[in-house]
Formats: C-alpha cells, structure tokens, sequence
C-alpha cells in the first residue's frame, strides 16, 4: 500500500472518529435533558423527544457504520486518544442508559398506582348509583 493510500485512511479514520465523538456527545446532551423531565411533562413533548431520540440513534449507527469501515481499512495507530475519548462517551451514555431507565421504571410504577387508584375510585362509586325511581340530584328527592 502505498504511503498516500495509508495517509488517507489514517485520515478517514480519524475523521469518522470525531464524527462519532459529535454523535455521542449529542446524545449525551440528550439523554441530560431527559433526566431531568418531570413527571407533569406533556404528552407533546414526550413524542417531540422520542422522535428527536430516534434521529440521534439512527445518526450514530450511520457514524458507527462508517467508524466500523474506517477502522477494518487501518490500524488505529495515532488515534489512541481520540478511542479513548471515545470509549469515555460511550460508558457515560450507558451509565445515563441505565439511570433513564430506572427513571422510566419509576415512572411507570407510579402511573401503575394512579391506575389502581383511580380504579379503586371508580369501583366505589358504582356503588353510589340509585335506582331508576331517584334519579336526579339529592336536593331534587327532598323537595
């Protein structure tokens, strides 16, 4: 292989290094954000950010991807500590991974209690129907 050739892909490959470095640290910027999304957050905003979520995703296997080609054409000589940095952003997207996910478990039990709640509610007051005969309000049946 000639110098030129290798020059090139040694190129290539720290450029899809630095690509994939921009697409984790968008992803971690992200997923900061939704750490700190509250409970009350609309419905509107929970979709805007699960499609938002999917364009980071499906950037960061096209840099995947294109690192994976980049790094089968050379050796990773000169680019150790742009791998390392790399690798930092990774374990600090699966740690924010792990502590969004535990949030959503959280989330989602709570919601699980205002169902049963809310169904518990609902259960009670059928209890409180009247019969054919007394329908209206309570004030109506004394007069």
């Amino acid at each position: 292989m000639h110098s030129a050739d290798r020059n090139q892909l040694q190129l290539n490959l720290h450029k899809a290094l630095l690509d994939s470095i921009a697409c984790y640290e968008e992803i971690s910027v992200f997923n900061e954000e939704l750490l700190h999304i509250g409970m009350q957050s609309d419905a509107r905003i929970i979709l805007d950010l699960g499609a938002r979520f999917k364009a980071l995703q499906a950037d960061a296997q096209k840099c995947d991807l294109i690192l994976h080609h980049a790094l089968e054409k050379t050796t990773a000589e000169g680019v150790q500590s742009l791998l390392q940095q790399h690798r930092q952003l990774l374990e600090q997207v699966a740690t924010q991974n792990r502590l969004i996910s535990e949030k959503i478990h959280g989330m989602m039990s709570l919601i699980s209690a205002d169902i049963s709640q809310i169904r518990g509610g609902m259960t009670a007051m059928s209890g409180y129907r009247g019969g054919r005969e007394h329908k209206g309000s309570v004030l109506k049946g004394a007069c």
